[in-house]
């Protein structure tokens, strides 16, 4: 468990942080959705102790000032990693255990069992020099979880991956917090990806937690939609959706402003055959959050 009580940071007379609130339970997701400058990786780095902060930051029960050796060892975290680019990922892997502390006996099958489940396994002898960003990047969270952390501290990690590599991302990181049973914050400033794969949000603006939300909860509520149809929409046709309710209607594609008026629309569009390509969900509180 992850437990942040009345953190605050500044530099000089600027507040970065101001009484930051935050818990994450084991198994927990929790983004961490903000703006750039809004405090997100001044966080991150008050939760590793690179930065002096007031206030108080748990991990497991034990917070640095108790035991700073056992509370780094509980915390994994990515944030801007640094590797061998002459070394292979498994060599990387053994040399960051190494530096950490980790008894090399046996952990070979340790790592291989974390380059498996970050979708490196065919990767783990080739050298990082050769990799692409965002293969480095899944690189950084293997290197995160050697310690085998009770909390795993994700900076942005998805920048640099291909749409492909975000799918495997995202159900490696919900694989981690269910199986490893570990608690998860990553920090975002992107919308749908916070949608897709935190169970709760934390909504950082100016320094401050504005709002914690449960995201299953939140998707549920004042949603818009986007339906792209195939053909242009024919004008009577276009008559029929308007009546149908609160929406824009373009030539394949039809803005709705709620779910009721989303079904309505659905069935006219089932009724004229025109193929549905693609519906697309957003919801208006994450909008308004970067107006």
């Amino acid at each position: 468990m992850l437990e942040i009580k009345g953190v605050s940071k500044g530099f000089g007379d600027k507040n970065i942080l101001e009484g930051i609130h935050l818990t994450v339970n084991r198994g927990d997701i929790v983004g961490l959705l903000g703006k750039n400058g809004a405090g997100k990786t001044t966080l991150i780095k008050c939760i590793n102790h690179l930065y002096q902060y007031k206030g108080e930051i748990k991990v497991s029960g034990i917070a640095y000032s108790q035991n700073p050796e056992q509370y780094l060892r509980k915390v994994g975290i990515l944030l801007e990693p640094s590797y061998y680019d002459y070394m292979s990922a498994m060599e990387n892997l053994r040399a960051y255990a190494a530096l950490s502390g980790v008894p090399l006996k046996n952990i070979d099958g340790r790592l291989k069992e974390l380059l498996d489940a970050i979708g490196l396994s065919n990767a783990m002898t080739k050298k990082v020099k050769e990799f692409s960003f965002g293969m480095k990047q899944k690189l950084g969270v293997a290197m995160a979880l050697v310690k085998n952390p009770d909390v795993l501290v994700l900076d942005e990690p998805t920048i640099g991956v291909d749409p492909k590599g975000l799918d495997a991302m995202f159900a490696m990181i919900k694989t981690l917090a269910q199986k490893e049973n570990i608690a998860i914050i990553f920090s975002s400033n992107n919308l749908k990806e916070v949608q897709d794969i935190s169970r709760k949000i934390a909504f950082l603006k100016d320094g401050k937690i504005v709002d914690t939300v449960d995201t299953n909860e939140m998707l549920n509520l004042d949603n818009t939609y986007a339906i792209h149809v195939k053909h242009p929409i024919a004008e009577k046709i276009k008559d029929l959706i308007s009546d149908a309710g609160k929406c824009l209607v373009d030539a394949t594609t039809i803005q709705v402003e709620n779910y009721e008026s989303l079904n309505k629309i659905l069935r006219i569009l089932l009724d004229c055959d025109n193929p549905i390509m693609d519906i697309e969900r957003e919801n208006k509180f994450l909008r308004n959050f970067y107006e």
